[in-house]
C-alpha cells in the first residue's frame, strides 16, 4: 500500500473494538491507568503501542505531568539519566529493546533507586522485538526485562484484528478528507473484501497510508493501482 500523501498531526486512533482479543485489553488498560505498575508493550511496527501507553496516561485517576516519548536508539547513558529524573511524567521508552548494555545498565539503576511507590515517572516500554527471546540469547538483561514487565501486553497485528477495520478505515479517510478538503470516499464492496483479506503487514500505519491516498487520488481504484 502507498506511503500517506500528508503526515497527520494526530496519533493513531485508539477506537473501541470488535475484536475480543483487542476487546479485553481495553479492560486491563482502564485498570492499569488507575495504578503506577510499568507496563511492557509488544507488538509488530505500527500496531499502536504508543497510542495504548498516551491512553494509560490520560486515564489516570489524576491526571496531569507529561507524557514523554523518549527514543531508544542510539540513545546515551546520559538522556537515560535525564529522563528518569523528570518529575509527575510518564515516560514511553519507544523500542526499548534497542538500548545497548550500557543504557540497560544505566535504566536499570535509575529504576532501582526508586521503589514502586515512590517513582516519580511512570515508565512504560513499548518493543517490536521479542524481548524474552533477547534475554535468553543475553542481548538484553534479565533484571531489566523482569522489572520492566510489570504487566506485560501483546498488541495483536492487524491481521489478527479484521474486525476492527471497516471502523479503522472510516475513521483514516475522515480524517483526511478534513486534511485534504474532500468528501470522505465510500468504498466499494470489492475493495472493502480487499481491505479484509490484505495482510497489513504495516499494520495500521499502512492502514492509515491506504486511506490517505485513496483521498488524496479522489478514486480508489487509482489509489490501490498505484499501490501494486
Amino acid at each position: 500500500m502507498p506511503a500517506p500523501a500528508q503526515e497527520p498531526a494526530k496519533d493513531i486512533p485508539f477506537l473501541d473494538a470488535v475484536n475480543p482479543t483487542m476487546k479485553g485489553m481495553e479492560a486491563v488498560i482502564k485498570e492499569l491507568a488507575h495504578n503506577s505498575v510499568p507496563v511492557l508493550l509488544i507488538g509488530e511496527p505500527g500496531t499502536g503501542k504508543r497510542t495504548i501507553a498516551k491512553r494509560i496516561h490520560n486515564g489516570a485517576v489524576q491526571p496531569g505531568g507529561e507524557f514523554r516519548i523518549l527514543s531508544c536508539s542510539g540513545l546515551s547513558s546520559t538522556s537515560v539519566k535525564v529522563n528518569m529524573q523528570l518529575k509527575a511524567t510518564t515516560l514511553y521508552l519507544d523500542e526499548v529493546g534497542d538500548l545497548n548494555s550500557e543504557c540497560q545498565q544505566c535504566l536499570m539503576e535509575a529504576l532501582s533507586m526508586a521503589g514502586d511507590s515512590e517513582r516519580s515517572v511512570r515508565v512504560i516500554g513499548g518493543s517490536a522485538r521479542d524481548l524474552e527471546r533477547d534475554v535468553r540469547n543475553g542481548i538484553f538483561r534479565e533484571d531489566l526485562y523482569y522489572r520492566l514487565s510489570g504487566v506485560c501486553l501483546r498488541v495483536p497485528p492487524l491481521r489478527q484484528r479484521k474486525e476492527d477495520i471497516p471502523e479503522l478505515m472510516s475513521f483514516f479517510l475522515a480524517r483526511y478528507s478534513e486534511v485534504f478538503h474532500r468528501a470522505a470516499p465510500e468504498l466499494s464492496a470489492p475493495t472493502r473484501q480487499l481491505f479484509l483479506e490484505y495482510s497489513w503487514t504495516g499494520n495500521l500505519r499502512e492502514l492509515e497510508a491506504a486511506a490517505s491516498a485513496i483521498v488524496a487520488a479522489g478514486d480508489e481504484y487509482v489509489a490501490i493501482a498505484g499501490a501494486g
